[in-house]
């Protein structure tokens, strides 16, 4: 008993140096952080015109002159409101800033532009998710070629959604294009989210 109380003793004063320097730590970053948010903050608007916006693709199969993507959407609820929502911001400004945070994007731009740029943002995340969506339904219905089409746009804008490049990676294997393939695993590279190595990994599996 006299033996283990020293090293109890001893492990008692380690846990609260650990804690302390675990609160030290933690209000820094409290601290670092509110002074990067006042600094956000009493950033000045900037221009904003020259920003990568995401070009809209005029290609895209449209279900006017489309008989096989009109009765799809017709009979499928669900491919119809992706559809209608991918064509509800094809005047709209789009531009991907997943990889910024609002302090982010309030150091760069300014803080009077960032309920602008959150909404360019959510245009693009309604884009990809519904180019997504439609996509897969046309895989799943056999429209194999505006299913393309569609997903192959979602992933040229940058979408990080699995999904997108799951669908594709099965058409690219059927149709025996592996140079398609191959490109599909370079535009993966270059994802900024954290599904990046989720993707990667499926593309290589």
């Amino acid at each position: 008993m006299h033996f283990i109380l020293p090293y109890f003793i001893i492990i008692l004063v380690l846990i609260q140096l650990y804690i302390k320097k675990s609160d030290t730590s933690q209000k820094n970053n409290i601290k670092k952080f509110w002074e990067r948010e006042q600094k956000a903050n009493a950033t000045r608007k900037k221009d904003i015109s020259t920003l990568k916006y995401i070009e809209w693709d005029t290609t895209l199969p449209v279900k006017g002159n489309n008989t096989l993507l009109s009765d799809i959407l017709k009979n499928n609820p669900e491919a119809d409101s992706a559809y209608n929502k991918i064509i509800s911001v094809k005047d709209k400004n789009i531009i991907n800033l997943t990889e910024y945070s609002n302090t982010d994007l309030k150091l760069k731009y300014g803080v009077a532009n960032l309920e602008a740029l959150t909404e360019y943002e959510d245009n693009y995340t309604l884009l990809i998710k519904n180019l997504a969506v439609l996509g897969h339904i046309l895989k799943e219905q056999d429209d194999i070629t505006d299913a393309t089409h569609y997903l192959e746009y979602s992933i040229r804008i940058g979408s990080d959604i699995r999904s997108c490049y799951a669908d594709l990676k099965d058409i690219y294997i059927s149709q025996n294009h592996t140079e398609k393939l191959e490109k599909l695993r370079q535009y993966a590279s270059l994802i900024k989210s954290v599904n990046k190595e989720l993707i990667i990994n499926l593309l290589n599996d």
